[in-house]
């Protein structure tokens, strides 16, 4: 199935949180390929509970976005983005950005491939049961701590980019630190790399890095500095400390998945790398009165939340906050 595109497009209605927006099935049920070609200056915009079913999928030159309730694309063959297209795909909550799989063991893989001087950004998951591939000065971006599931291997050449502001999830236990630092990552994400031999009950246990391979230490709940055994933490073995004396919360590589909880008149000192999804607030009941200091990023996806009479931010020469 070829749509050929000029000029703006959309495809949504009344019903845009039902059904599939473009589906390309063969009276036979087997999924068929789908191209959208743009002429110059064309984009396309889907609304739907999932935006496409299909089978090989090619997105050739201009912009298109896909805004799905479940599912952004969804495809159970490849994924090609090419001739300089910018794309962008959103899944909801119980579905994906980008789905690409056949659900069938026996099948060929399904690989992404971003090429041509072409863009994929997405918001939620992206799924893909095969490889990637980005060249031709190409770029695939995750943004704000979405996650990327690549089953295969990651390809990155010429001039190309892969921007991680997200989660990348290795599910390859062997993955080391040396092949994270080789795929040149870029951005403030993190990379994880599932444990070996995990076999319990619950959610698989991971390894925590930065973008170029360095371990990361990981808070898995909030921080609340005033909880008993806090100073006994070290930046060395758990990537934090707290001295209560000084009200100085060091933060070194390390990954808090929570919120940060802490006293008025406190110091936030950032020595390496560090990044808090949740947000930096005060103990109850406390003005937030907090510096900021050290000479490493600090990324703090949840933002600063004050709210009380006497509220003081205070961010010293060096510190970097984000």
């Amino acid at each position: 199935t070829l749509i050929k595109l000029e000029g703006e497009n959309s495809i949504g209605s009344v019903y845009a949180d039902r059904g599939v927006g473009i589906r390309a099935i063969a009276s036979s049920g087997e999924e068929q390929a789908l191209i959208f070609q743009s002429g110059s200056g064309a984009s396309l915009d889907v609304s739907a509970l999932q935006c496409t079913n299909a089978g090989d999928m090619t997105i050739s030159g201009g912009r298109v976005n896909m805004n799905g309730e479940v599912y952004g694309i969804c495809s159970q063959d490849n994924l090609i983005i090419q001739n300089g297209a910018q794309v962008f795909a959103k899944g909801g909550e119980y579905g994906a950005a980008i789905m690409l799989d056949n659900f069938n063991p026996g099948a060929d893989r399904c690989d992404l491939t971003v090429k041509g001087g072409s863009t994929l950004e997405f918001d939620g998951e992206l799924s893909i049961a095969g490889d990637i591939w980005i060249y031709g000065d190409s770029k695939l971006k995750i943004d704000g701590w979405d996650s990327l599931y690549p089953k295969g291997a990651i390809n990155i050449e010429d001039g190309s980019e892969l921007e991680n502001n997200g989660r990348i999830m290795i599910t390859k236990p062997d993955m080391t630190p040396e092949q994270i630092k080789a795929m040149k990552f870029t951005g403030t994400g993190v990379v994880k790399v599932v444990i070996e031999g995990d076999e319990k009950e619950g959610p698989p246990e991971w390894r925590t890095f930065t973008n170029d391979g360095t371990p990361l230490n990981t808070v898995s709940e909030s921080l609340d500095v005033e909880d008993s055994g806090q100073e006994d933490k070290t930046v060395a073995d758990d990537g934090y400390a707290w001295d209560s004396e000084s009200k100085t919360l060091t933060l070194g590589n390390v990954l808090v998945e929570g919120n940060i909880i802490l006293p008025g008149g406190s110091t936030v000192r950032t020595d390496a790398g560090a990044a808090v999804l949740g947000i930096i607030q005060s103990s109850e009941g406390s003005a937030l009165d907090i510096t900021f200091t050290g000479s490493a990023l600090l990324r703090i996806d949840g933002g600063i939340s004050g709210g009380i009479n006497g509220d003081t931010i205070n961010v010293q020469s060096g510190a970097q906050v984000n």
